[in-house]
């Protein structure tokens, strides 16, 4: 397993209420790095479950928040975005899925790639799209 990558201001896209919901969507997935020191598999298994439960929820909480903007924003791309959204919604309900069938190290392990592939890429990239629209007074 390797480790979660941590929030960094480098994600940030200049919108104070996104950016500190971006951050807190690393704080939500670094709490299951922790999850392989607990040493009954059981609690393992419940404490990864919260997490991921927090992590989707957090997730489309932040989404919707998100397609606000754009939409306030008027951005052109809203619909490419909101369809990316979509797609990692699935790909994270999918992981919750996997828990009753797979090694909970490999959860993890999925997790963490789901975190540096798809937030940071998806900050990085899409969301940086967001922030070359965003008015300074906004």
């Amino acid at each position: 397993m390797h480790n979660l990558i941590k929030w960094n201001d480098k994600f940030l896209i200049g919108h104070k209420s996104i950016d500190k919901q971006h951050k807190k969507l690393f704080e939500i997935a670094q709490e299951a790095n922790s999850i392989l020191e607990i040493s009954d598999i059981n609690q393992q298994e419940n404490v990864l479950k919260n997490v991921l439960k927090e992590l989707y929820d957090y997730v489309e909480y932040h989404f919707l928040a998100e397609e606000q903007l754009m939409e306030n924003l008027s951005y052109r791309e809203i619909d490419q975005h909101k369809e990316i959204h979509k797609r990692i919604l699935n790909e994270l309900n999918a992981l919750t899925t996997e828990i009753s069938y797979t090694k909970l190290s490999e959860i993890i392990e999925k997790l963490s790639d789901f975190v540096q592939i798809v937030f940071v890429d998806h900050i990085t990239v899409e969301d940086q799209k967001i922030s070359d629209t965003i008015p300074k007074s906004f």
